[in-house]
């Protein structure tokens, strides 16, 4: 019998209120998740939007890829991976979570609460996480970016063109980015690619730390630390890579003046769809600083439902650095049963955000046609 499941589809699903964790995944080669909620978890650790975590060294958290999720609400963590029974002999890790927005989680744990964290424990693991055009908007009593015990060499952690909102947020003794060495003497693993982080909280932004109890020579050294990030704080910036001098490190920080905002609206490409079709939705962007991606964070209405008669959504849009515009693809469905209505329509706006005012009258509406 295989020790782990394969090619597993999970679609347009709200998991609400779970106990322990709102979706685990214990062993999987081949899992696509798209369009679900993933919100209000509370009762047992580790409470998290979504849980990564096999029991054993032959199973296995490969080919996973989740689009256009939300994760809200949760007590603890919106993405975690514990990856600690994995070692060498383990198959390599592979996940990407694409177009998420993880938010509102309560940070009410004792275990470096955070929007996305993981830790390994072990030498040997390979493979990478990756979360890419989303945005975590960040509670109080929780860090952004948390990082456990993970060998700088195994399973690194890759934050391509994401935004971060922490704003209003007394993080307790946690750091945005908080990296823990754990018993690892080489840790870290981190690439940012193109994030940009909003905070009025004062530095430090980034810190790396072991601790006497796990690290008694105090050797431990931050390593494999890569990218870039632009960071839009009024108290300035500032990081901290630990007592030893940090290897293999190549990591920029730069700041974005506080106030600087572009204009942004949102259209649809097309006012009406046949059910079944996709609807595009189009979120432009003039001024501010286009050398940075843009997050913007949006809302669904209308008379369609979403989930039912249009797919899940991920409410954000990441347009690229360089560039003006985004598309954003909407999945819809013919009717499902012959009392549903012949026209269903779907409005969209755009959300208050950070580095962005909204265009007057910005609102994007389709009508699903059957």
């Amino acid at each position: 019998q295989s020790a782990y499941c394969s090619n597993v589809v999970l679609r347009d699903l709200v998991c609400d209120n779970n106990r322990r964790n709102a979706l685990s995944v214990i062993s999987v080669d081949g899992l696509v998740v798209e369009g679900c909620q993933f919100s209000q978890t509370q009762g047992t650790l580790p409470e998290s939007g979504v849980d990564f975590e096999p029991n054993f060294a032959d199973e296995r958290i490969s080919n996973i890829t989740m689009t256009d999720c939300v994760f809200e609400g949760n007590i603890t963590r919106g993405v975690s991976a514990i990856l600690s029974a994995l070692d060498q002999t383990s198959a390599p890790v592979s996940v990407l979570i694409d177009r998420a927005t993880v938010s509102h989680h309560m940070g009410e744990s004792r275990q470096l609460p955070s929007a996305v964290f993981m830790t390994s424990a072990r030498n040997g693991v390979t493979g990478q996480i990756e979360v890419r055009d989303s945005l975590l908007n960040v509670e109080p009593a929780s860090s952004a970016i948390g990082s456990f015990n993970n060998d700088a060499n195994g399973v690194e952690m890759h934050f391509t063109r994401n935004t971060v909102w922490n704003w209003g947020n007394a993080a307790q003794d946690l750091k945005p980015i908080d990296i823990q060495a754990g018993t690892q003497q080489a840790f870290g693993g981190l690439i940012f690619d193109d994030l940009v982080f909003v905070t009025d909280q004062p530095p430090l932004l980034l810190r790396a730390r072991s601790s006497p109890a796990h690290d008694p020579g105090g050797t431990a050294t931050l390593a494999n630390i890569h990218g870039t990030i632009t960071v839009v704080n009024p108290h300035g910036v500032d990081v901290e890579t630990g007592d030893n001098p940090p290897v293999d490190y190549d990591l920029t920080v730069q700041t974005e003046s506080v106030g600087l905002r572009a204009d942004v609206t949102v259209t649809a490409q097309s006012s009406s769809v046949s059910g079944g079709d996709d609807a595009q939705l189009v979120f432009t962007r003039a001024g501010g600083d286009a050398s940075t991606p843009l997050a913007i964070a949006y809302d669904v209405s209308g008379s369609a439902r979403e989930r039912y008669d249009y797919g899940g959504l991920g409410r954000v849009a990441v347009i690229p650095s360089g560039a003006s515009q985004v598309t954003v693809p909407v999945r819809t469905f013919g009717r499902r049963q012959a009392t549903d209505p012949v026209h269903r329509q779907i409005v969209v706006i755009v959300e208050t955000g950070h580095r962005y005012e909204v265009l007057p009258n910005s609102v994007a509406s389709v009508l699903i046609t059957d």
